[in-house]
């Protein structure tokens, strides 16, 4: 997303520049780093490469796989991640004495671009610091491990950074270190709450299937590693199911701790994780005021797809104007829901309507795409369903970018009732379907990270996607749709409109969720009222949202929040700009910074606030 020196998002952004300024510009480029860039990259480098130290499975992910560090060379590929009490004191005191150093700055020396990594740093100490020193998820959330492990498994079987049979290599040496891990995974977690237990259950089950099945069968093309893998299976497994025992039986009865933050924690970590000056409160009524205006625009469109008869027959039930205009829009939905796929159509599907959302993007220049073609649709992973009941996007690695990413697309379980199918598969009908892929893939999270992948210098560009802003990531996809949806998608088709309006409603339910679920008491039957009743979502949907929202807490802020700061922000550009603004121009500066507060963007583009 970024490059070395802001000045360029100007030059792509800005149509009216002259030859002068250009020149300008690019003798700009062209500076020696002086004593003082040099050392906050050092600094900074110090900081990212130390973090992925700390996190071994990360740094596979990320591209990184082996680097000195003390003295000695470390192969990350080979290793979990180590929550030894040791290992844990020494990621709070770096996180301490990093967090005074940057405080002992002296941020006059720093470039704009810097003081953003600067303030990235910063925020990145506190969040970490108020989960390790006050959260402690390690101590009360067993899915820290059983992801941990799933993750470092599955990050060498599907991604190609070396030839398969090194890869295994790899994964038969953390399956051997599996045991260990589930030794500090007992001995760290105190209290629980149930759903953390129910979820780390699933996915566990996950993590060994995945040792039975994938694993098994792709260990049989070599017999030395068959070998290796037959003796450390069966002690990983055994573990896995160790672990599994002591979640049910053991845990329980060491006492429980909510899953809700309350109020003090919730709110320092909704500064830290949304990096906003905004708080809870006000965002909160933001969200609350801004649905009956949706349900302004909703009815209306109801009434053009239902029929004028229609309307008038279903606005007749209530004399109450709030009930009439819910009605007619949830008649509207059900008439729209009923076009949807099947369970065993989803892959397909998916693939469809990317290369639709691909045709498109293109056709209408929303914004230049990169023409990488690594991204891959496949089921997601089964150890990480809890929390992507429906979909999610793995993006390609920093340091190795055309390697594959993943759009991950969650089967129907089996086991579902005929009940519990249709009502996932109305809520994810044909319109959602696609809005889904725009979000996930194009132009949404995969054209933002390819993007990404391109930031220089390679420092900032791990920083950046390390400790990206969440709303920036989640606030794109969501103006993404928009900006398909209003450029013309389905030639303006109003079922498709219907549908968006119905996400929105569904971005601001996950921000009242969030907020009044974990520092304001809200209720479950409240929560499903407000999903089911006031914003239509289907039962499935909205029973798989109350997990997650327990299980996460700022998180599901991060849509509503974000798309509220891209569409201000692209008012005022426009304004600013008028007849020179181009859209594309502006999509690709706006990307080639990379996951940056939507506010910084006002002092690079010199769009005034």
């Amino acid at each position: 997303m970024r490059k070395d020196l802001i000045m360029q998002s100007i030059m792509r952004w800005r149509q009216g520049l002259t030859l002068v300024a250009i020149a300008l510009l690019s003798m700009m480029e062209l500076q020696p780093m002086s004593n003082d860039d040099s050392k906050f990259l050092s600094l900074t480098e110090e900081f990212i490469y130390q973090i992925l130290a700390f996190s071994p499975v990360t740094a596979t992910a990320q591209g990184l796989h082996r680097r000195r560090m003390d003295g000695h060379m470390r192969e990350f590929d080979r290793e979990l991640d180590n929550y030894s009490a040791a290992a844990i004191e020494k990621q709070i005191k770096f996180y301490s004495a990093f967090q005074k150093r940057l405080l002992e700055w002296n941020q006059s020396t720093l470039s704009r671009a810097q003081m953003v990594d600067y303030r990235l740093m910063m925020d990145a100490c506190e969040a970490t610091r108020l989960d390790l020193e006050r959260l402690q998820s390690y101590k009360h959330n067993p899915t820290v491990y059983v992801e941990m492990i799933g993750n470092a498994l599955f990050g060498p079987l599907m991604l190609e950074y070396a030839p398969p049979r090194a890869r295994m290599d790899h994964i038969l040496e953390r399956l051997e270190k599996i045991p260990i891990a589930v030794q500090q995974a007992k001995e760290n977690l105190q209290t629980t709450d149930p759903v953390y237990t129910k979820v780390a259950l699933e996915e566990n089950q996950g993590n060994a299937d995945m040792i039975k099945n994938d694993i098994a069968k792709t260990v049989e093309a070599w017999p030395e590693s068959r070998k290796r893998y037959q003796a450390a299976a069966p002690k990983a497994l055994a573990a896995l199911e160790d672990l599994s025992r002591f979640l049910r039986e053991d845990l329980p009865k060491r006492g429980s701790r909510s899953w809700q933050l309350g109020a003090e924690l919730y709110d320092l970590k909704f500064k830290y994780t949304l990096q906003t000056d905004m708080t809870p409160e006000k965002f909160l009524r933001i969200c609350e005021a801004r649905i009956p205006e949706i349900y302004n625009q909703m009815t209306a469109l109801a009434r053009q797809i239902l029929s004028k008869p229609e309307a008038e027959r279903t606005a007749s039930h209530s004399g109450n104007a709030q009930r009439e205009k819910a009605a007619l829009i949830r008649e509207a939905l059900n008439l729209v829901a009923q076009d949807h796929t099947t369970p065993e159509r989803l892959m397909p599907q998916a693939q469809l309507d990317l290369d639709e959302c691909v045709r498109f993007t293109r056709e209408k220049n929303i914004l230049p795409l990169t023409g990488q073609k690594n991204l891959q649709i496949i089921p997601t992973p089964v150890f990480m369903r809890g929390v992507y009941g429906v979909a999610g996007f793995q993006p390609a690695p920093l340091l190795e970018p055309a390697l594959g990413a993943f759009y991950w697309v969650t089967p129907v379980p089996p086991e579902w009732t005929p009940e519990q199918v249709s009502s996932k598969l109305r809520e994810y009908n044909v319109y959602k379907f696609k809005l889904l892929t725009m979000h996930e893939a194009v132009p949404g999270h995969y054209t933002q990270a390819e993007y990404a992948n391109r930031v220089k210098p390679e420092v900032r560009r791990l920083l950046r996607g390390l400790f990206g802003n969440g709303p920036y990531v989640e606030g794109w996809a969501q103006y993404m749709e928009e900006v398909m949806v209003l450029e013309g998608f389905l030639n303006h088709d109003p079922r498709l409109m219907l549908t968006f309006l119905k996400e929105e409603l569904r971005g601001l339910a996950n921000a009242i969720l969030d907020i009044r679920m974990h520092r304001m008491n809200m209720t479950d039957a409240a929560a499903m009222d407000l999903m089911e009743k006031t914003t239509f979502q289907e039962h499935a949907e909205a029973v798989g949202k109350l997990q997650r929202a327990k299980l996460s807490s700022t998180q599901l802020c991060y849509y509503f929040l974000g798309w509220t700061e891209w569409r201000e922000l692209r008012k005022r550009a426009q304004a600013h700009q008028g007849a020179s603004f181009n859209l594309a121009n502006y999509h690709s500066a706006l990307l080639s910074e990379g996951a940056i507060p939507v506010r910084e963007f006002y002092s690079i583009l010199g769009v005034p606030r």
